[in-house]
């Protein structure tokens, strides 16, 4: 371990998503193009669930990573290479999805009090955080040791205000930072040409989202249906990230249950229905579409399609535009300071310990395992 960065990115790269792996690629690329040398950690759980699908044929095309980081003292030795790290983006703060992935080192808790610690688009998927009273004290011990907070929800504000003490911004999902011309150079490398028709990229597929799929057909007029697979069922790369990519760009019409998915289809100006996948987070799709002002493109049920003719209206998108191009200069700005700003000296404080303490009736011993890893 021997090479020195910026400044280290941690997040669900490796879960065998489009959106996750967009996701990092976006706020790595933006980081560069701040004129920084940023690297993804390259931390996978359960790596042999990994190698050969999704997100190991990605990485290994597009992602800076650092050496391969197995352990919580390998996290720890990263401190050595550079002293900036970001958490974020995607659903890294969700408490069912955090847990089994690491616990708190996604709350950087493996991070020096020296190094500087920032969250960009964290999202809690959800309304509240999900943890019990200890893992709710000891993720509030470290989300009070980052220097700066930002989130993809308004929820998020909450739950870091009123669970957690600390004050945050909501910012952009990272897919919007780039420009399209930069998306674009992605899809270059696609071999696909189909044209004329309609795409779908459905994360929980039913007897109602193929109810969906085909009422979108009759409405749009074309039979030929494009449906993209879930990667995480999938044990090979049977979809490049390339060709999904094209897909939704080069689509007539675009469904989806994803809130990436989604994401792309306000970048590239598709039409679209957004069925919200309640199970998987639905205050950050929520919030996607209270931004853009595309609350109508989004139902709950299939059965909201009929007698809905604003789902296949025209979309404004000179006026979504127009508040993308403020958004993103407003995150991006979020972004440069929060690099930028010097490290906040912080101690921990006797209210914070009192926090966990109050919780666990044992000695300051267990708050120093919490620190040295040994609850991974």
């Amino acid at each position: 371990m021997n090479k020195i960065f910026d400044c280290g990115i941690l997040n669900f790269w490796y879960t065998n998503n489009y959106g996750a792996v967009l996701n990092c690629y976006a706020l790595q690329e933006t980081i560069k193009k701040l004129g920084y040398n940023p690297q993804v950690i390259n931390y996978v759980k359960n790596r042999k669930t990994f190698d050969g699908r999704l997100s190991d044929c990605f990485s290994k095309k597009y992602l800076n990573l650092t050496d391969k980081c197995d352990t919580f003292d390998e996290l720890k030795k990263l401190n050595r290479q550079t002293g900036t790290f970001i958490a974020g983006s995607d659903q890294i703060w969700r408490y069912r999805y955090f847990w089994p992935h690491g616990k708190n080192i996604f709350q950087l808790n493996f991070a020096d009090s020296e190094s500087k610690k920032i969250a960009y688009a964290a999202s809690f998927g959800t309304d509240e955080f999900e943890g019990c009273r200890l893992d709710t004290a000891l993720t509030k011990y470290d989300m009070q040791r980052f220097d700066a907070i930002s989130v993809r929800e308004d929820d998020g504000i909450n739950i870091c205000r009123d669970t957690f003490g600390v004050a945050a911004t909501h910012v952009l999902d990272p897919v919007f930072l780039p420009d399209v011309k930069d998306w674009n150079e992605l899809i270059d490398n696609s071999a696909c040409k189909d044209k004329g028709f309609i795409a779908s990229y459905v994360l929980d597929k039913s007897a109602h989202t193929d109810k969906l799929i085909d009422f979108t057909s009759q409405k749009i007029g074309t039979e030929k249906i494009i449906n993209m697979v879930n990667a995480q069922s999938s044990k090979t790369c049977e979809q490049s990230v390339e060709d999904w990519l094209y897909a939704i760009k080069n689509c007539k019409f675009f469904i989806t249950d994803s809130f990436h998915g989604a994401c792309f289809a306000i970048i590239f100006n598709k039409p679209f229905i957004c069925l919200a996948n309640i199970s998987r987070g639905y205050s950050r799709f929520k919030s996607l579409f209270e931004v853009f002002g595309l609350e109508n493109r989004c139902i709950l049920t299939a059965d909201d399609t009929e007698n809905n003719p604003d789902l296949f209206s025209e979309v404004d998108y000179s006026s979504v535009n127009t508040v993308l191009k403020t958004e993103k200069e407003r995150s991006l700005n979020w972004l440069k300071e929060a690099l930028k700003s010097p490290k906040q000296v912080q101690s921990v404080s006797q209210a914070q310990l009192d926090d966990i303490m109050e919780v666990i009736p044992v000695s300051y011993t267990h708050l120093r395992a919490h620190e040295t890893g040994r609850n991974l």
